[in-house]
């Protein structure tokens, strides 16, 4: 995981210096688009202030540069998330994220901020994926196709849980999901990174789409599920425009 992170905003550029990673690898200053997200500076300023944290060129191509940026850029963002949540109900939040690919979004933790639990639908590679979404809340996830090594080999490949008293069955693709759904209230799965909520009979599918690196013209979402009095409610968010 990341050991040091030096770095300096430039204005209204977005350019960040970003210093040392695992202790070896240096990183130089690139020019990125700036997503707009609240981070509370407590050396400097008491009060809550807008700043920009980055996001990378999306012209750069190197993956390895892309996902340590993205695992940067969820750092930063993880104690502004802590010290903010958002007001809490009666309601249980619950965040629904498939298919990050080695990618934490900064818009997808800010996305996630105040969720009681999160669930992701598989296709994680990388677990410090689950380390970043750990911070914000508990955690619950299966293997997806693209799934394997340490720590990751260790998740099912389905599983079944409650939640708020609603029966949730996990599963990757649809294609895995059994015929016969007793008792189920919410079926999730990933996969085919394109979103979807769909009542078929007494039971939910959600499908949150992929948070992860963009595949050809398709969007990138995450899902929020709402369980309030036994009830349930699912939107689909945006991550990018």
């Amino acid at each position: 995981m990341l050991k040091a992170i030096r770095f300096a905003v430039a204005a209204n550029f977005g350019l960040y210096e970003l210093g040392k990673l695992n202790g070896r690898t240096n990183v130089p200053c690139w020019m990125t688009e700036a997503c707009e997200c609240m981070l509370r500076d407590h050396s400097a300023d008491p009060q809550l202030r807008i700043v920009r944290i980055v996001r990378l060129n999306p012209h750069t191509r190197c993956p390895r540069i892309r996902a340590t940026t993205a695992l940067i850029g969820a750092t930063l963002n993880l104690q502004t998330l802590r010290a903010n949540p958002t007001p809490m109900s009666s309601a249980t939040r619950i965040g629904v994220i498939s298919d990050t690919h080695n990618l934490v979004r900064p818009e997808a933790l800010f996305a996630l901020r105040g969720c009681e639990h999160i669930i992701h639908a598989g296709d994680i590679c990388n677990p410090a994926v689950l380390d970043a979404l750990t911070q914000l809340a508990p955690v619950t996830a299966i293997r997806g196709n693209n799934d394997s090594g340490p720590r990751i080999d260790e998740l099912p490949e389905a599983r079944t849980f409650n939640i708020g008293g609603i029966a949730i069955y996990l599963v990757h693709d649809i294609a895995d999901v059994p015929r016969q759904l007793a008792g189920i209230d919410v079926v999730i799965t990933g996969h085919s990174h394109k979103p979807l909520i769909e009542r078929r009979g007494a039971t939910l599918f959600i499908n949150p789409g992929s948070a992860g690196p963009r595949r050809f013209k398709l969007p990138v979402t995450l899902g929020i599920m709402i369980i309030e009095a036994g009830e349930i409610r699912a939107e689909i968010i945006p991550l990018l425009d």
